[in-house]
């Protein structure tokens, strides 16, 4: 079977669509400091159609815009870099699931219709500090 000439999709081509998902991901700012605040218009903030058994990584391979490299595949799949800016021995592309940091890789984490992918380069522990800043303003 041959895939449609305009269709862009990740693995889940053939699967019928459940529900979107929202993907956000934080504008990376020069200064480490100003990184913690989000200001700025994010690099992307869109829904993205999902089917059953739809994946992190599934999800972030339909990006076009900003450029998202995943280095594996399945369990060993990781976020190399978004736009550009890479992962490095200090910092990296960390993300929360509906807010909660997921417990297993991008390849791992499955999606249900409605959630939020949220997207921050950081530390890991500045991404914790200001996910619970977030929930205390809740």
């Amino acid at each position: 079977m041959e895939p449609a000439a305009d269709e862009n999709v990740a693995s889940d081509v053939d699967a019928a669509t459940i529900g979107t998902v929202t993907v956000e991901i934080a504008s990376v700012s020069d200064d480490a400091e100003a990184s913690e605040s989000d200001a700025g218009e994010p690099l992307l903030n869109t829904t993205i159609e999902i089917s059953e058994g739809s994946t992190v990584e599934s999800v972030m391979k339909k990006v076009e815009s900003p450029e998202v490299v995943i280095s594996g595949n399945g369990i060993t799949a990781f976020v190399q870099s978004i736009d550009g800016v890479e992962t490095d021995s200090t910092r990296g592309w960390t993300y929360t699931v509906d807010g909660e940091f997921a417990t297993e890789g991008i390849g791992s984490t499955e999606l249900k219709a409605g959630q939020t992918v949220r997207w921050r380069f950081t530390t890991l522990e500045e991404a914790m500090a200001t996910e619970k800043a977030e929930e205390t303003e809740e």
